[in-house]
């Protein structure tokens, strides 16, 4: 079998995903006699086996042979992926901007070619994920689409279009944004693109769009699809790279579990073969561990991944909840000091938090002015989550200014986004947030539906530390509630006021159940003494129930 044989072998098991096949042959090919192509082979099936080392040798080695041989569109190639690699495997950015700067030297005059397509698809990546700049992104996202129309490319027509929508989303062209990123999907999905890398890509950057503008339905849709279709693409490995936009969809579907080990998985993968790429996730799993009241665990994570930006939204709500506002104000104004005013969506997470903090340290000045950014931005991207988000900001501040009518509103309608939305654990916490309010409106019943609600969501997540919240907001509704309970006559027992009070309101045994935490039987005991005592039985006890409460004045 000739050398051209192999390399070629190796090319077609290459584009089958059969990554140890195609390193087996280019080794092959080797072993007769040097070869660029069968060292570029060789590279690109080391870096489906997260062969670093190897990576590195192959790429250095090809990209001097094609030197050699004056091929210059090759060489600019291999000096793109090495350009890509020392950003991804060592994060050593002088290193990887030296290469992008030769391959574009390399690439002078050749400007409507594949090779230079690939390049400024790299670089607008780049510009998106590490200097979060979303115009700079945006027009080199022009570039590889006009390269991939002119070359009919489907591979560089497909990531011109995601990389031009997750720019725009970024910028908070939220509609014509999606638009382009799911028409990218779509090609994608039908098999339309060829390269895997092309493929993968193109699916994280959807994914991390909808994480972005928090468009959970439309990233929990693309996300399964994309996981279906993983294994048979032979990326399994590249689904790493988008878990960290995957976790936070599953923790507001209430899939915290799921979250925890696609998180746990994320970052056992990129720590062995991309470390570099591995601190999202390591800050995305400090948050989580937090929250699940995990204190000592979610340090060490932040403590990891300290130097990343990302960490100080979560650092900050650490301290907020520690009863340290102070550090907290300071750790989220640093943060959006680092975010581009091209960004939009990533000073989301900051503003919502720097109202509560700002609060918390009595600067209420602050506290608006991160309200009306935020109103500004929920107003242009226009998405559910994000109105929802800005509706909290708006009665937390009416709270403090104790409006607490305008305060419920708000609230209310930031439970009711979140909800029809699928952000459940969100629509959990505005929950709590509302009840809070309903107690000075000396509406301590409905109060105390708000954080029942609240802790039948967030008790089978594991959400322990907004758990804690909830069960202190709901002892509270309970406490406010309980001098009308003592005035309920005919020999009922306060639990059995508890119990008519919920069959009144229209609550189901195994509602009354589950908000009481009792048995199912020893409610439906409650139930019976209860009719019993106010004159009705298994047939017009609950009508019976109702119009005893009407008169006693407690509903």
């Amino acid at each position: 079998m000739t050398i051209s044989t192999h390399i070629q072998e190796g090319q077609l098991a290459l584009a089958e995903g059969a990554w140890a096949l195609a390193k087996g042959l280019f080794v092959r090919a080797l072993e007769e006699a040097d070869s660029a192509d069968a060292y570029a082979g060789l590279a690109d099936a080391a870096w489906w086996l997260g062969d670093e080392d190897e990576v590195f040798v192959a790429r250095e080695r090809a990209y001097q042979l094609y030197q050699s041989e004056n091929d210059q569109l090759s060489a600019a190639t291999m000096a793109t992926w090495l350009f890509l690699d020392s950003m991804e495997f060592r994060g050593e950015t002088a290193i990887a901007n030296g290469w992008m700067q030769r391959a574009k030297q390399l690439l002078e005059g050749h400007e409507n070619t594949r090779e230079y397509g690939w390049l400024m698809v790299w670089e607008g990546s780049l510009w998106w994920s590490h200097e979060n700049d979303a115009a700079k992104a945006l027009e080199l996202a022009e570039v590889v689409l006009e390269i991939g129309t002119n070359l009919d490319d489907p591979d560089l027509k497909t990531l011109g279009l995601a990389l031009e929508g997750l720019a725009m989303v970024d910028r908070g062209q939220i509609v014509d944004g999606f638009a382009l990123l799911d028409h990218a999907a779509v090609a994608t999905m039908s098999g339309e693109v060829g390269a895997p890398v092309a493929r993968s890509t193109t699916m994280c950057w959807v994914i991390g769009a909808c994480d972005h503008a928090r468009d959970y339905e439309r990233a929990l849709q693309w996300s399964e699809r994309f996981k279906q279709v993983e294994h048979s693409w032979r990326v399994d490995g590249m689904f790493s790279i988008c878990r960290p936009h995957y976790a936070p969809v599953l923790i507001q579907h209430g899939r915290w579990a799921d979250a925890e080990h696609e998180l746990e998985e994320g970052i056992r993968v990129l720590t062995r073969f991309r470390p570099p790429m591995a601190r999202e996730s390591l800050v995305r799993l400090a948050e989580l561990r937090w929250r699940q009241g995990k204190s000592d665990a979610a340090r060490a994570l932040f403590l990891a991944a300290e130097a990343d930006g990302l960490s100080l939204v979560g650092r900050a709500e650490m301290a907020l909840d520690e009863g340290d506002p102070e550090t907290a104000v300071d750790l989220l104004n640093r943060n959006l000091r680092h975010v581009s005013a091209n960004n939009r969506l990533e000073h989301v997470a900051g503003l919502g938090l720097l109202v509560a903090a700002a609060l918390a340290v009595g600067d209420q000045a602050q506290a608006e002015t991160a309200m009306h950014d935020l109103m500004d931005i929920a107003e242009v991207v226009g998405t559910a989550p994000l109105k929802a988000a800005s509706l909290l900001a708006q009665g937390r501040i009416a709270k403090h200014s104790k409006a607490f009518e305008d305060a419920r509103e708000a609230f209310e309608d930031a439970a009711d986004l979140f909800g029809q939305r699928g952000a459940t654990y969100d629509c959990a916490r505005a929950r709590i947030e509302l009840a809070q309010v309903l107690l000075p409106l000396d509406r301590a019943m409905q109060a105390t539906h708000e954080a029942e609600l609240a802790i039948a969501v967030l008790r089978p997540m594991g959400a322990k530390r907004d758990l804690k919240r909830a069960v202190s907001v709901l002892n509270e509704a309970r406490s406010a509630g309980a001098p009308k309970m003592r005035g309920i006559s005919d020999g009922l027992t306060a639990r059995e006021g508890e119990v008519l009070l919920m069959l009144a309101s229209g609550r189901s045994n195994q509602e009354v159940a589950e908000a009481l935490t009792l048995s199912l039987r020893t409610v439906e005991r409650h139930v019976s003494n209860t009719y019993g005592k106010v004159g009705g039985d298994g047939k017009t006890g609950r009508a019976a129930a109702t119009a005893y409460a009407y008169q006693q004045g407690l509903l």
